[in-house]
């Protein structure tokens, strides 16, 4: 895994701008809640990474008996010329394009009954040690439509971006405009493996001493900054190691093949009345999840942590498993009984599975110093009992070094390309 090199992501747009990559403000442009801007570090850095991809041209599609029509789609002939156009000239210059000129001969979008194919007129090409995470867009989007995700690695050579954009059962009429997609640099793999919590006695007390007495009685007061100051404090430099799902209780986070996966440890019912969030658990399955978490920890603060003064509001955060934010926002967060330990100058991506109801939201956690990794749930409407089932998966989690995730991207035309490839243009 070559990922402290920095050679760019190569970006080359054939379609003069149809799709453009932008890189999100970390607030949303404003849009985020004043406490959340002054106090939730992982939430910004969610908003902030990778890059969005912003659709140019607005395109309104409705949905009949017969699948999917567009009803407008402003400058459609032009763009649809510059398709055809642009296609094959691609080959030539070693983009694989994989009966591009067959699917989008009418133009970059392509309807299906339930899905829509978006030829985006970027081709992109990564480094060695580096795939590119194709998504949805997140903790701002569009709620018509989830993309398919998908992974460009370096074996691909230059490969097209096209989104299959998944129309969700409940939306009769979708609209494409603005932040559509997200694309993010990721290692192109990661070892993990699972301990249990008295075996890393160094994680279990980074914990308790994040979550003592202090930091509750200021959290009743308000926002702690506590997490801020712990990740401004401590800034490691980046070596390659082990990321270590350190279990605190029963196993609610798996390894899989190329991600961890938060799975729900119990079912949920969850509300948002406009003013309260209210979530109901089965009382009898949280009460042994609790007992199972005590057990856990047991050993480690008999041994270990016994001279560490421990506050038991750091057990408490983890056998609660839910908890409501402030009145008048609509999210909660759901606690796993994992603790996540990344090496040295490593963070964790948390992609929140999606909903058309309700979100798991996205964020960065710098779990090389702090490593708890909720899941925040965001609920999209009023008055409407939503359900999750036992075992669900909640979010994705991608441990990352960081200089992976904040690899740089660098966007062509395809005439400079062309000039590039003839030994004519060094920039």
């Amino acid at each position: 895994m070559d990922t402290a090199s920095g050679a760019p992501i190569e970006i080359v747009d054939v379609l003069g701008g149809f799709v453009r990559l932008v890189q999100r403000s970390a607030t949303l442009g404003g849009s985020v809640p004043l406490r959340a801007a002054q106090a939730c570090t992982p939430l910004l850095e969610g908003n902030a990474i990778g890059r969005e991809l912003i659709l140019a041209q607005r395109i309104e599609l409705v949905r009949s008996l017969g699948g999917l029509k567009i009803e407008r789609f402003v400058g459609r002939d032009a763009i649809t010329l510059r398709t055809r156009g642009a296609l094959p000239m691609m080959g030539p210059l070693g983009m694989g394009t994989d009966g591009l000129a067959d699917a989008f001969a009418n133009g970059p979008v392509s309807l299906r009954r339930k899905r829509i194919e978006l030829f985006t007129g970027l081709v992109a090409r990564v480094p060695a040690g580096v795939r590119l995470r194709v998504s949805s867009t997140a903790n701002r989007r569009p709620r018509s439509f989830r993309v398919e995700e998908r992974f460009i690695d370096h074996a691909s050579g230059y490969r097209p971006v096209v989104l299959s954009l998944v129309i969700e059962d409940e939306a009769s009429s979708i609209v494409l405009d603005g932040e559509i997609a997200t694309v993010i640099p990721l290692p192109d793999h990661f070892d993990a493996r699972y301990r249990r919590l008295h075996e890393a006695p160094e994680v279990a007390r980074a914990h308790v001493h994040f979550y003592d007495k202090g930091y509750f009685e200021s959290k009743e007061r308000g926002a702690t900054r506590k997490y801020r100051k712990l990740v401004t404090r401590h800034k490691p430099a980046e070596i390659t190691g082990v990321t270590e799902v350190v279990e605190a209780g029963p196993r609610q986070v798996e390894i899989a093949e190329d991600r961890l996966v938060v799975r729900a440890g119990l079912p949920l019912s969850f509300r948002f009345d406009g003013s309260n969030v209210s979530v109901d658990l089965p009382r009898d399955r949280l009460a042994t999840i609790e007992t199972a978490i005590r057990d856990a920890w047991a050993p480690v603060l008999d041994g270990p942590l016994r001279e560490d003064n421990v506050f038991q509001g750091a057990l408490l955060y983890l056998a609660k498993y839910v908890t409501p934010h402030p009145r008048g926002e609509p999210h909660f967060f759901v606690k796993p009984p994992a603790l996540i330990a990344t090496p040295p100058g490593w963070s964790t991506l948390v992609e929140g599975r999606i909903g058309f109801d309700h979100d798991v939201l996205r964020g960065v956690v710098r779990t090389d110093v702090f490593h708890a990794v909720p899941a925040v749930f965001s609920i999209a409407t009023i008055g409407k009992q939503l359900r999750i089932a036992d075992g669900a998966p909640l979010a994705d989690l991608f441990p990352a070094p960081r200089s992976a995730l904040d690899r740089p991207f660098v966007v062509r035309t395809l005439d400079a390309l062309g000039r590039l490839e003839n030994g004519a243009d060094h920039a």
